[in-house]
């Protein structure tokens, strides 16, 4: 019975301790992201993409919801765009090097700091309302400049 108690204690001590080891994959077409990514070697350990001979766009889904898309295709000031949205539509391309897309509402960027906070009325706010007017708006008392 202790050699049981022994060897369970052995086995529950090792499968910790190879759970705390850093993610050691490889590059490689595996279907998991490995933490070489799919195009790493010597010198790039650190790679989360596609390869050169892989120009698929990479998803980024939260509760089971596209929210943002790198894409892979295009050439030169095409290539490498991203589109961010609460809910991106199937086969959505991104016609900026930033495109935000919002399925109903106002589609923002804001801008804020430490100094001024990151309230609801803070910072600088640059977007489009839900029926398409474009709005500039300083939520500071400041002025702006353009």
């Amino acid at each position: 019975m202790k050699k049981i108690k022994i060897l369970v204690a052995a086995l529950l001590i090792g499968s910790v301790a190879y759970a705390q080891e850093p993610p050691q994959g490889t590059a490689g077409g595996g279907i998991n992201w490995k933490r070489g990514g799919n195009s790493g070697g010597p010198g790039s350990p650190n790679i989360f993409g596609t390869s050169a001979l892989n120009n698929n766009p990479i998803y980024t889904y939260t509760n089971g919801i596209n929210r943002m898309t790198i894409f892979g295709f295009g050439t030169g000031n095409n290539a490498g765009r991203v589109a961010m949205g609460n809910n991106l539509p199937a086969n959505f391309i991104a016609r900026s090097r930033l495109h935000l897309h919002q399925n109903s509402g106002n589609t923002n960027i804001r801008f804020t700091n430490n100094t001024i906070g990151s309230l609801a009325t803070s910072g600088f706010q640059v977007g489009i309302t839900k029926s398409g007017m474009a709005q500039v708006r300083q939520r500071e008392n400041s002025l702006l400049k353009i």
